[in-house]
């Protein structure tokens, strides 16, 4: 939500900023500036947590490259040193002096390819514990729709991840060049790209997690599925085994 929230402000600045074409101002360019280039942060420290969650879910702990209580700390400890490296650079380019603007620059990229480092650590940490939970399934994995989220989980990073790559891009480039020179590409590589992880999480919602690990209910396409009494019943029966009788009982 806070994500969400920081890429609308964002555009409402840069909207705002060319408004005042020819005469601009510091202030909607700093909002504009900063929200767009932290605001996909948030939208990773959501993914990683989901994965402890996950793990949870299946009872498959075992099958963490890291401990279940480490793994969701060390990579959002990574996402908050990126955001504050962005943030702060961002801060810094606002500035007239051309040396200091420079400065934030490089802190930025630098907390871009901080951001790429820990997506790509965690995009290994969630294949090693998809394949081991795939070959050694726990009896909760297969009663439980863990995979779609893990695929959500796939798509979100190869989006966020290649924004970060594009963005990194622009800003080794500096202040002249090509990509920053031509706004196609923050719609086509930042905001469309936030959209439709936005799109993608709101389809395959986290709250569905937390819902099945209370006991509670999940969706199935149009369905509202009990799977704590499907897995009860159907402990070993397979996951669209599981989701009919859960179906069925409604």
């Amino acid at each position: 939500m806070h994500s969400i929230n920081g890429e609308t402000v964002g555009f409402v600045g840069r909207t705002y900023s060319a408004l005042q074409n020819p005469v601009f101002t510091l202030g909607p360019y700093v909002v504009q500036a900063v929200l767009l280039l932290v605001a996909p942060a948030l939208f990773a420290a959501s993914t990683y947590m989901e994965l402890g969650k996950l793990s949870d879910l299946v009872e498959g702990h075992c099958y963490l490259l890291l401990s279940r209580r480490w793994i969701t700390r060390t990579f959002v400890t990574g996402d908050v040193i990126c955001f504050l490296m962005q943030a702060g650079g961002a801060g810094l380019m606002a500035s007239k002096d051309i040396k200091t603007r420079d400065s934030g620059a490089n802190i930025v990229v630098g907390g871009l390819f901080v951001q790429i480092v820990f997506f790509g650590g965690f995009v290994i940490t969630s294949l090693v514990f998809h394949l081991r939970v795939r070959n050694n399934p726990t009896a909760r994995s297969e009663a439980v729709p863990y995979q779609r989220h893990l695929m959500a989980l796939y798509l979100s990073s190869m989006l966020i991840f290649s924004r970060s790559i594009v963005r990194a891009v622009e800003f080794i480039q500096g202040f002249f060049g090509y990509i920053i020179s031509h706004e196609a590409f923050l719609y086509g590589f930042d905001s469309v790209l936030m959209l439709l992880v936005m799109l993608l999480f709101n389809w395959v919602h986290p709250s569905e997690i937390q819902s099945l690990l209370c006991g509670g209910v999940a969706l199935r396409g149009f369905r509202v599925v009990l799977y704590e009494e499907a897995v009860n019943q159907h402990p070993r029966s397979g996951n669209e085994e599981a989701v009919e009788v859960g179906a069925m009982k409604n």
